[in-house]
């Protein structure tokens, strides 16, 4: 990320966990599941993160001028949480909850339906 490489993020499922909220928690304090915290000097922030699942991935996939950030043009798909991502901790990061989720501008899930 320093030296500008694009990285993009996801899961590994079913290997691990396709949660992407605890891969960011992950991803921002280098802690796992079995082996605790690892290399922390290599913590990025939750925007960072963030950035890797939505820019960095669509970048990866050669489809940056059409996913992977909300401009004209480009694909309205996109989700509504319980809180803001950005302002929140890590730990309140991996308890994260989808409110809504919209794909082609059309709401396709809504919790409580």
């Amino acid at each position: 990320m320093d030296s500008g490489a694009v990285i993009g993020a996801g899961t590994d499922s079913p290997v691990a966990s396709h949660d992407p909220w605890l891969n960011v928690y992950g991803f921002a304090t280098r802690d796992t599941k079995s082996a605790g915290i690892q290399g922390p000097q290599h913590r990025i922030s939750i925007a960072e993160a963030l950035r890797c699942y939505t820019v960095g991935s669509a970048a990866i996939l050669g489809q940056d001028k059409f996913l992977g950030s909300l401009e004209v043009g480009k694909a309205a798909d996109f989700i509504c949480l319980d809180r803001d991502p950005l302002s929140a901790s890590p730990e309140e990061v991996r308890a994260m909850v989808v409110r809504s989720t919209i794909v082609g501008g059309r709401r396709v899930f809504a919790a409580g339906d």
